[in-house]
């Protein structure tokens, strides 16, 4: 598989962008393309130090006045089960975009992290063995008009609290791969940017009924495809494509998902941040810019969750 190399110019007069192929990438099937994208203003956006950001062809300062974020991150060890941060999905080999639904949970993609590893991480407490009436049904929701890229609906009793006797839970999980591996890659707030975007206008489109019906309509029409938690893992329970039977236990299941109260838990998995790294940031005086940046980005997105009764949690590198 070949690297090819773009050299990109922007016009800070006319806020346009100019690209041309270094000498060793010529020949690039998806040039065209490329060029074409870079005509459509609203696809990219330039930040720069001083706080300005280029974006639909205009001009913005972002008062990025947040020093520090309080929510909750959680650091995971991803070489510690040889995961790939670079890879969201699996994709066909050579740079394809197609996405190979079979191999989530078996090869080493993020997609594949929270379906082996990610929902005892996010929840340790919920374990079958402690309560019999538990159970937890993960859906890939992935594709255009997404409301997450897995929806996890769950009981279990751990998940009440003081205030919210509920043991049901409707977590939104949305995942994000790191553009470098690199132990010492720096601090990027644009690589939040879109995730935590998404995360916010979703959580806006939760209403129940309405969201169990759309999950169960994706899954009767082959478009989503279902996992459920047994023996402290998640199993296949349907593929992309195979249609969901009337007849499944799952409907009557998720039948207790009408709209009667429960938990809502927001999971922004992006792993670009090591997070002993972000924390020493906010540690020091003064505080520098791409660290404001990304605490306002997190503050932001966290006080939409509040204001919608519910809980961020991102994870981060350890």
């Amino acid at each position: 598989q070949q690297d090819w190399q773009v050299g990109v110019t922007i016009s800070l007069a006319d806020a346009t962008a100019t690209a041309t192929l270094n000498s060793n990438s010529q020949g690039w099937p998806r040039w065209e393309e490329f060029t074409e994208l870079l005509r459509d203003l609203s696809m990219w956006s330039v930040w720069y130090e001083s706080g300005h950001c280029l974006g639909c062809g205009e001009w913005n300062m972002l008062d990025a006045r947040s020093s520090s974020y309080e929510g909750e991150i959680t650091p995971v060890n991803f070489a510690t089960g040889n995961w790939s941060v670079e890879d969201e999905k699996p994709l066909v080999p050579n740079g394809g975009r197609a996405v190979l639904w079979a191999q989530i949970g078996a090869d080493r993609s993020l997609f594949s992290w929270w379906i082996r590893d990610g929902m005892t991480v996010c929840f340790p407490q919920f374990d079958n063995s402690t309560d019999p009436n538990s159970f937890a049904y993960a859906i890939c929701d992935d594709g255009a008009n997404e409301l997450a890229d897995f929806v996890v609906l769950a009981k279990h009793q751990c998940f009440a609290t003081q205030n919210n006797p509920s043991h049901f839970v409707f977590a939104m999980v949305h995942i994000k791969a790191s553009s470098s591996s690199k132990p010492n890659r720096a601090m990027a707030p644009k690589q939040y940017e879109e995730v935590l975007g998404q995360a916010t206008k979703n959580l806006g489109r939760v209403q129940f009924p309405a969201t169990r019906d759309y999950l169960l309509g994706r899954l009767s029409r082959g478009n989503a495809m279902l996992w459920e938690w047994n023996g402290g893992q998640f199993q296949v329970r349907l593929s992309r494509g195979a249609r969901l039977p009337q007849s499944a236990p799952v409907r009557v299941t998720l039948a207790n998902f009408n709209g009667q109260r429960l938990h809502v838990h927001v999971v922004v998995v992006q792993p670009h941040q090591i997070a002993g790294n972000f924390e020493a940031a906010m540690n020091r005086t003064p505080v520098d810019f791409k660290t404001h940046m990304l605490c306002t980005l997190l503050c932001a997105t966290d006080g939409a969750a509040r204001a919608s009764s519910a809980k961020l949690s991102v994870v981060m590198s350890q």
